[in-house]
């Protein structure tokens, strides 16, 4: 009894166990792990089979290890590209803007020329804007945005982007409302960059509701991990998002649907962008501790279900110390 017992432990349960050891080893990362079993019965096939599978699956992770690399170090280098381009257009289009705004005040009633410097201005306004954008991805893509968190009243914020998109809301005949924010308590954050992700958000509100349709804006307090926080939604009746969309909006460069028909203004329905805004923004509610997610049934042009974005910020803005801003250049 004692012999057969002996020939059953080395002829199964030992295989067995080292093929127990070897799948553990395996499942925890160590792809280098083998079983070593060389019999020729069914657990030494098996055995093989293991081994073999375990070999493939190594040189698969080597090489995607191998392309992601490649891939971490494109980006990297797409990254300074954009920064350097940025900075390179952005000290061209400002002389352009001073120029035209000096050739602007010595028109003297000429309406045909001030149309033209007029359509020159926002032309170059526009452009300043996008090299902004890219400016502001690539401070976050390298870890380079700095805020300078100071009190604030969220109200004083909304009626500046309000500000900025009137004739747009009025032109396209939108109804844009705002409650619940002046209610809400100051709140510590970086004035300028948090007036970006407002700017974004309900730019692309306005950007994919239809004429006639409706945009809010409503907040009210909450909390976040046991801490105060506000609650800012943004709510629309456009064209919605597909759900396997509703995180890629928030990469960069990402845009829904065809771009190529999109138009080229930027607050026009489906107007044309370079889709950095979500992306700029999610950067600046990281910065500042927070969060920013979106929902939406789907996209369909002919129902409009709408997207809601939701942006929940600390009241206390974020624990760790922070590096005064970067000024602009």
């Amino acid at each position: 009894v004692i012999l057969i017992g002996y020939f059953v432990a080395r002829l199964i349960i030992n295989p067995l166990s080292k093929l127990v050891r070897t799948s553990r080893a395996i499942a925890s990362g160590d792809l280098t792990k083998r079983t070593e079993i060389e019999s020729k019965d069914e657990i030494g096939v098996l055995a093989n089979t293991f081994d073999t599978m375990t070999e493939k699956l190594q040189q698969r992770t080597i090489e995607l290890e191998k392309t992601n690399r490649i891939l971490e170090q494109m980006d990297r280098t797409q990254t300074r590209f954009i920064q350097v381009s940025a900075h390179e257009l952005r000290t061209p289009m400002t002389l352009v803007q001073g120029y035209a705004q000096m050739i602007q005040m010595k028109l003297n009633g000429n309406e045909e020329m001030s149309k033209y410097m007029a359509g020159i201005l926002e032309g170059s306004n526009r452009m300043v804007e996008v090299i902004d954008n890219m400016l502001d991805v690539t401070r976050i893509e390298t870890k380079g945005l700095e805020i300078m968190p100071a009190k604030l009243e969220l109200d004083v914020v909304f009626q500046k982007v309000k500000k900025v998109f009137q004739s747009a809301i009025d032109e396209r005949k939108l109804t844009f409302t705002i409650s619940g924010i002046a209610d809400l308590p100051p709140i510590c954050a970086d004035k300028d960059f948090l007036y970006k992700v407002f700017y974004h958000v309900i730019g692309n509100a306005i950007k994919y509701t239809p004429d006639g349709g409706k945009v809010s804006v409503t907040g009210w307090s909450t909390r976040e991990a046991g801490k105060p926080a506000v609650e800012i939604v943004v709510k629309d009746t456009g064209i919605g998002i597909d759900p396997e969309s509703q995180k890629l909006v928030f990469e960069k460069f990402y845009q829904t649907g065809e771009v190529l028909l999109h138009s080229s203004g930027k607050t026009k329905f489906k107007g044309g962008g370079p889709g950095l805004g979500l992306a700029i923004a999610r950067g600046i509610v990281d910065a500042h501790q927070g969060r920013i997610w979106l929902e939406s049934k789907g996209h369909d042009e002919t129902k409009n279900p709408g997207t809601t974005v939701f942006v929940r910020l600390p009241v206390d803005g974020p624990v760790h110390e922070v590096k005064p801003r970067e000024l602009k250049a």
